[in-house]
């Protein structure tokens, strides 16, 4: 893939591997964008639709805490999904060094809760909300991730049989893993998770082993109290324990209602420190002062509470029924009133009514922007074969224990359909996995690793354009050739190739291009 266009995006180097898709770094001018290309082996119908489901999702929640979209683009029988780059990784990559200080993890979780508030606001339920999906840049932005898997309310869609889940298991909220139940109080338990995760550095509950059931897991789940945050950081203040228990309530009607109740609590218990400016770097974040010495950054800006959601008060059935019941009172009243009271009532009573049809109206469509973003991907007999996760990431059908994932020899498995098979009656059933990118050599780093000592450390590499693959030498001491003509620079690569380094010989084997 590296050097290829795609659209009018430069491709220029792999920056992530997920679970249905690669992600590389995408040029355009002086413009950089995250491109994810979903896995050929992940091209199955409903996996397909999720990935334009998560496109037409960002597409609609424009947001400052959402990742950006940029294009959705089909090309040469692959689908890209561009979107904005952040270039600090996410909030495991800052958790990689331990526990997050309050005055680094409160600025960057508040930003979460601004951006899950609004998709909540649209109809959106995320579902998988976890420190790997939130997005960093270096200048202290927070923004969500993955929304492909996103639960769009009142539509209609469906993408997950009947019995099974979606999510990772361990920020996932007692209702949802027990009776796959999802609201808004599903994402106020993860981010709760998340929050826990971020000042702790562990899970509130997790696996205590990776082969553990899914039902065991459960159990403690809903048995077990939970432990205060402050117990494995002392320093914490009592107010943050109050606040992850009322997120992390096994009842949901104890939970807090909304984000943007959640986040009112935070910022009423520590205003100085939640819109507090950040700068990332090298996997490391900190806290900017704002005084006199100090230049205000673009990105300082005082703490208010979270605006509330487009119509959100047409919500309330307070309103609704204060309405109502004015606009019936009114109506009784012209019964007895005189001519002069009826014509006076009668303008309020019509004003009235018009505003009980609105809220109606309203109400009614507040959907409609999540129902149109999945219309397209309803299908008649929409079919998944969606799962969890343990901590493990083993697959877990909805309350069974997990499946034993069946490793192949060594790196055998590839996700684009081609490997490098080693030939020879000494490791003649090795084969190795290609990926967007594949390095050879006797680097442990390496995917592709034969045990040969005439190989050298960095051989060669094999690179993935999108349709085919081209091998290039890396220098290495005794060259590297393809059906025994040692190769200057690069060469494509056909199905069924001999690749020769030192004493091994690989056979290229691309099924899909065999032809």
């Amino acid at each position: 893939m590296i050097g290829k266009k795609v659209g009018s995006w430069l491709i220029t180097e792999e920056i992530g591997d997920g679970g249905h898709a690669f992600v590389f770094k995408g040029l355009r001018g002086d413009e950089t964008a995250a491109v994810k290309m979903l896995k050929p082996s992940a091209c199955e119908e409903n996996i397909r639709r999720r990935f334009e489901l998560e496109a037409d999702t960002l597409a609609t929640l424009r947001h400052p805490n959402i990742v950006g979209f940029r294009d959705y683009i089909e090309q040469d029988g692959y689908h890209y999904l561009v979107i904005e780059y952040m270039d600090a990784g996410g909030i495991d990559t800052l958790l990689a060094s331990g526990p997050m200080a309050l005055e680094i993890a409160l600025p960057i979780f508040d930003q979460v809760l601004q951006g899950i508030a609004h998709a909540h606001a649209f109809g959106f339920i995320h579902r998988d909300i976890k420190p790997n999906n939130v997005l960093l840049n270096r200048h202290g932005e927070a923004k969500i991730a993955d929304f492909g898997i996103a639960k769009a309310l009142g539509s209609g869609t469906n993408l997950t049989r009947r019995g099974f889940i979606l999510g990772t298991s361990v920020y996932m909220a007692p209702e949802y893993l027990t009776a796959a139940e999802c609201d808004e109080k599903t994402d106020v338990y993860a981010l709760g998770v998340t929050l826990y995760e971020m000042l702790t550095g562990r899970r509130p509950f997790d696996f205590v082993s990776p082969d553990e059931p899914l039902p065991s897991f459960v159990a403690r789940l809903t048995r077990d109290p939970l432990v205060p945050a402050s117990a494995f950081v002392p320093q914490l203040p009592p107010a943050i324990d109050a606040i992850l228990a009322k997120a992390l309530e096994r009842d949901k009607k104890k939970r807090y209602r909304s984000v943007s109740k959640f986040r009112e609590d935070l910022v009423a218990a520590f205003p100085d420190v939640v819109g507090r400016p950040l700068r990332i770097r090298a996997g490391r974040a900190e806290a900017l002062a704002v005084d006199g010495t100090t230049q205000p950054s673009r990105f300082d800006r005082p703490v208010a509470p979270l605006p509330p959601p487009p119509f959100a008060w047409l919500s309330s059935r307070e309103a609704v029924f204060a309405i109502g019941g004015f606009a019936l009172g009114a109506i009784g009243t012209l019964v007895v009133a005189g001519s002069a009271g009826k014509a006076f009532l009668t303008g309020v009573a019509c004003a009235a009514a018009s505003a009980l049809a609105s809220i109606a109206q309203r109400r009614r469509g507040r959907f409609e922007v999540a129902r149109a973003a999945a219309k397209r991907l309803a299908a008649s007999d929409p079919v998944d074969i969606a799962i969890a996760e343990t901590a493990s990431g083993e697959s877990i059908p909805y309350f069974s224990g997990p499946a034993r994932r069946i490793e192949s020899a060594n790196t055998g498995d590839s996700e684009l359909g081609a490997w490098l098979v080693v030939e020879g009656p000494a490791e003649s059933a090795i084969r190795f996995g290609l990926r967007p990118v594949s390095r050879i050599g006797r680097d442990e780093r390496f995917d592709v690793r034969p045990t040969d000592p005439e190989i050298s450390r960095q051989h060669a590499v094999v690179t993935f354009d999108g349709t085919g693959f081209t091998l290039r030498d890396l220098g290495s001491a005794n060259g590297t050739f393809v059906n025994d003509v040692r190769i200057a620079g690069e060469t494509r690569l056909r199905h069924g190739d001999r690749v020769r380094i030192g004493r091994t010989t690989l056979r290229f084997d691309f099924p899909a291009r065999g032809r």
